[in-house]
């Protein structure tokens, strides 16, 4: 299996999928959050984290909601045809924007009683 880059592009790289993106996203967003707390302590980094938007390769709008839950536009998506892609892995078209307050249900709305305010 060939490198990934989240960032740029290289004939030697291949693309990373959704699960890579997103974790180099969650990765990056902590780290970036425990050098603006100026510690590691988990509730002063959480409210770092939950007090800084995201905008990164993964989202342009991102948040954490107090349950945690990260918020996020989502899209829909189609394949393009072979005569519509015009560069290395140029696949896919989008069809909708789902905004992130309609992506995702309102806390409580699962049933789960762990998350529950």
């Amino acid at each position: 299996m060939g490198r990934t880059a989240v960032e740029g592009q290289s004939s030697a790289l291949t693309m990373p999928n959704d699960n890579q993106v997103a974790l180099y996203s969650s990765v990056r967003h902590y780290l970036e959050a425990v050098a603006r707390a100026g510690t590691d302590d988990t509730e002063t980094v959480t409210k770092a984290m939950r007090a800084a938007p995201i905008h990164d390769v993964f989202t342009d709008n991102g948040v954490i909601r107090a349950d945690g839950r990260m918020l996020y536009d989502r899209y829909l998506m189609r394949v393009k045809s072979p005569a519509e892609s015009k560069y290395p892995w140029d696949y896919l078209t989008v069809v909708a924007k789902v905004p992130a307050t309609e992506a995702f249900r309102p806390p409580g709305a699962g049933g789960c009683t762990l998350a529950a305010p």
